[in-house]
């Protein structure tokens, strides 16, 4: 990388509870593009942060720690190049806010607590924010013993929906709703026993109505568009509305008028015009971006 590149600089503070984590993280530096991984003790980063290079500063300590890293936290903070402060949870979660205080510090939006076996998360999140992905993919999520999840972006948005709110959660109990894992990557949530996977999208769509209603209208026109170029498709071919086997008339009717065809209409209509589905699917395409 080019000397007078912007750099993303991770700070680490060591503390017996997490020189594990240091360790991992230290295994995956070369899977973070763009990223120079730095681990210093706390006697190491006296050095001011006012680096024009410097792009994003990530800072993981205990809460024990955090008194010793407050200088550190404070002028990534006004340097507004904070993006994340994670905190390993080596006290009870409610007494963070006395440690925040003992550091002199106020908590913010750019906190993220860490359990003591979570050696993913900050590999994660300082991934998503590499492949500037930081608003597309999930860092945590957790699900209350009544079937509410509580989802947090890369970007520390968080999403608090309930899992009945998706078609896909009726019928199922609270119990197996906690049962979930989420992708190393942070693309998706998954119930491996349900064989459900939901991304961040699909929370947001849940959560903000006018991200909804934008990707409603952009469904919509979508939808319309691969309509029409099953009927320019169609009438090239030759055939009429009423004549594709296996299809009838008012179901071709619908989806050239916008309704989303299924998999099984596809493959009916890939056959009535002897080709594969790749083949069908890649001629529709092919007239969308015409």
């Amino acid at each position: 990388m080019p000397s007078d590149s912007p750099t993303n600089e991770l700070h680490t503070i060591p503390h017996k509870d997490i020189d594990g984590m240091l360790r991992s993280l230290e295994r995956t530096k070369k899977d973070l593009p763009d990223f120079q991984l730095v681990i210093q003790a706390l006697d190491h980063i006296e050095r001011p942060l006012t680096n024009n290079s410097l792009k994003d500063v990530f800072v993981i300590s205990s809460a024990e720690a955090l008194p010793k890293a407050s200088h550190v936290i404070k002028e990534a903070n006004q340097l507004r190049k904070l993006r994340v402060l994670f905190v390993h949870l080596d006290v009870d979660a409610k007494f963070i806010p006395q440690f925040f205080a003992r550091a002199n510090l106020h908590m913010s939006k750019n906190i993220l607590a860490i359990s003591n076996s979570d050696k993913l998360t900050p590999a994660r999140v300082m991934r998503a924010w590499a492949w500037d992905s930081q608003h597309d993919l999930i860092a945590t999520a957790q699900v209350s013993n009544h079937g509410t999840i509580i989802v947090t972006s890369c970007a520390l948005e968080t999403y608090v929906v309930n899992l009945s709110d998706f078609a896909a959660f009726n019928g199922i109990s609270d119990k197996k709703k906690t049962e979930f894992k989420i992708d190393e990557g942070g693309s998706f949530i998954y119930w491996p026993k349900l064989d459900i996977h939901l991304n961040l999208e699909s929370f947001r769509y849940v959560c903000d109505k006018e991200f909804r209603e934008k990707l409603d209208t952009e469904r919509l026109v979508h939808n319309q568009k691969f309509g029409k170029a099953i009927e320019k498709i169609r009438k090239q071919a030759g055939l009429t509305q009423a004549t594709v086997v296996g299809v009838s008339e008012r179901t071709m009717r619908d989806i050239e008028n916008g309704s989303r065809p299924t998999v099984t209409t596809l493959k009916k209509l890939a056959a009535a015009h002897q080709l594969t589905i790749d083949e069908y699917l890649n001629s529709i395409a092919k007239e969308i971006d015409i």
